[in-house]
Parts: C-alpha cells; sequence; structure tokens
C-alpha cells in the first residue's frame, strides 16, 4: 500500500474495517488518491456516505 493511502487511515481499525470483498474499500483509494493527485486541502473537505452495505 502506497504511503499516501497510510496517511489517510485510522491505523487503529487497519487493515480495513470493510467485509472481504467490499468495494468500499477500493472506493476509499480511489478517492484518497484522487484528494491528493487534485492537491485538495484535506481539512476543507467533508465526506458523506451511508452507513454498511446496503446504505
Amino acid at each position: 500500500m502506497s504511503r499516501e493511502l497510510y496517511d489517510n487511515l485510522r491505523l487503529d481499525v487497519f487493515p480495513t474495517p470493510y467485509c472481504s470483498g467490499c468495494g468500499h474499500g477500493i472506493l476509499l483509494g480511489a478517492l484518497i488518491r484522487g484528494v491528493n493527485e487534485a492537491g485538495l486541502d484535506w481539512d476543507k473537505l467533508v465526506f458523506v456516505s451511508g452507513i454498511g452495505c446496503a446504505a
């Protein structure tokens, strides 16, 4: 896993809070890479999502 992903993960729930095979982890990685590549300020971002796979 790249350093940029580690910098934005809560390691107390690592390796993942998601079920195996869940696409949420893939989406999370894509969001982290996109925010970093775009040079956005993490302190000015808000992410809102549902809870669980059925959300």
